[in-house]
């Protein structure tokens, strides 16, 4: 029998709706290829990594219904009951301060805008920079 040919955009035939045993799957991988066995090291590490992100993730998941159905009830750390073995706590002024400041508002705002901006458009043009030097020499290559 001869195998049916899908188009190579299609990842399975079952996207056509076809299902019988002729259909070859290849697996992405390649094929025959097989893949390589995790040292003990590499378990190890994953081991690890699973068990901090769940112990991460665990209490940040519990606090979600504590929130909604309890609510917050956490004291002010200005409240003198707060922590009883500091000193006395030090309220800073309600009102903004007055008088010079150590930094420009315009200039700050141009510097944070300016630099990531100014960062990405150079990455982007020794990207382009990189890729047409890349074409060139392949042309190069392949014209000689």
């Amino acid at each position: 029998k001869a195998q049916r040919q899908f188009p190579q955009f299609l990842e399975t035939p079952m996207a056509l709706g076809v299902a019988d045993k002729d259909v070859r799957y290849h697996s992405m991988d390649g094929e025959g290829e097989s893949r390589e066995q995790l040292t003990m090291c590499q378990r190890c590490g994953i081991g690890m990594l699973c068990l901090v992100m769940t112990c991460y993730f665990i209490p940040m998941l519990s606090f979600i219904p504590l929130a909604l159905f309890g609510g917050l009830h956490t004291p002010s750390p200005w409240d003198g009951h707060y922590n009883k073995v500091a000193p006395e706590p030090n309220i800073p002024a309600k009102e903004m301060p007055t008088g010079r400041w150590y930094w420009n508002l315009p200039l700050v705002t141009l510097i944070l805008l300016l630099v990531p901006s100014g960062i990405i458009f150079v990455m982007y043009q020794l990207k382009m920079r990189s890729l047409t030097h890349r074409k060139e020499t392949n042309s190069t290559f392949l014209n000689a």
